[in-house]
């Protein structure tokens, strides 16, 4: 197993590993959606939303309201801008970041760019960062042009699990914040290391 301590290269997922956020786009997919007069089906819709993070929200949402996406996607950004700035660092985040301050860390989300570094620059964190990879590029695409030897994922979701895998890349599922409740069942335990916060990983 791979030990995070000889990766020159650290990447993390943003929403449910550096920030304790994943709620509040719930939140914020929740409200866009209910102009849906189904709740049934927005209930399946909200639910495939929030296991399948690290994949863009617009490919998410035209995938069950290819009518609606637009609209849908315009409300939910709307509200993500009022409500995202109140997300908190996850625990032992800055003394993981501190930590291994002399690697090279980056970051991979599904998420947009301007709303990640609104985030980190209100928190003063982007000098820890070599990077940003976000929307519309693919983390199979952006882990792919990684050394795997050199290289550890840590990620909350199913997505970032089948990346680290197709790109075979050491991954480590950080589970304290996720939404991927079906993961003991999803994933090879002998492919992973499991953490529930970023301090397991610290000295």
């Amino acid at each position: 197993m791979i030990l995070i301590n000889h990766s020159k290269n650290i990447i993390l997922d943003f929403d449910g590993v550096l920030f304790d956020s994943n709620f509040i786009k719930e939140e914020a997919i929740r409200y866009a959606s209910d102009i849906d007069l189904s709740k049934e089906n927005q209930k399946k819709f909200l639910k495939y939303f929030t296991s399948h993070n690290g994949i863009p929200r617009d490919y998410k949402i035209s995938k069950y309201y290819p009518e609606k996406k637009s609209l849908i996607l315009s409300r939910y950004n709307n509200k993500l801008k009022s409500i995202y700035k109140k997300a908190k660092l996850t625990i032992y985040a800055l003394k993981f970041l501190k930590q291994f301050a002399n690697q090279n860390i980056f970051i991979l989300s599904g998420g947009e760019m301007a709303e990640i570094n609104n985030l980190l620059e209100l928190n003063n964190l982007s000098h820890f960062f070599n990077k940003i990879y976000c929307s519309p590029c693919s983390k199979i695409e952006i882990l792919n042009q990684f050394d795997p030897v050199n290289t550890t994922f840590i990620g909350d979701s199913i997505v970032d699990y089948k990346a680290a895998l197709h790109a075979n890349i050491f991954f480590v599922l950080m589970i304290g914040y996720t939404q991927w409740h079906d993961w003991k069942n999803e994933i090879d335990i002998d492919k992973v290391k499991i953490i529930s916060n970023l301090g397991d990983l610290c000295g």
